[in-house]
């Protein structure tokens, strides 16, 4: 009799917290598939980004290679937003490291931006 009380909170439990971290998901809350979600599709856009424009375009690749940490920094915020509770404050540390490089880079890549967009 015992067991089958301790078998059925467990089962409980099980249930529950799994109906949890489904509904976290599709709310669109903190969940290791919305983080896996975000860092592969969004983070596939920007591997293929760059692997596109490396072989085609020297003039872009220095563009890219200037505006790439505001372009992470982007992407590891939108992490932030989704990632677990025990990786977020990890994810915002890369955030904040590409921000704070974006943010020195970010007077000098606007003038080379505006100047490849003339030379296109």
């Amino acid at each position: 009799m015992k067991s089958k009380i301790v078998l059925s909170v467990v089962a409980l439990l099980f249930v529950t917290s799994g109906g949890y971290l489904a509904f976290q998901h599709f709310k669109g809350g903190r969940s290791v598939s919305a983080y896996c979600s975000t860092f592969y599709g969004d983070g596939q856009k920007i591997r293929s980004e760059y692997s596109v424009n490396f072989a085609n375009n020297p003039v872009k690749n220095i563009v890219n290679l200037i505006t790439a940490p505001q372009q992470l920094a982007t992407f590891f915020g939108k992490l932030a937003a989704v990632s677990p509770m025990d990786i977020e404050p990890s994810v915002v540390v890369l955030q904040h490291s590409f921000q704070k490089e974006a943010d020195s880079l970010g007077v000098y890549a606007r003038r080379i931006q505006g100047v490849t967009a003339t030379v296109r």
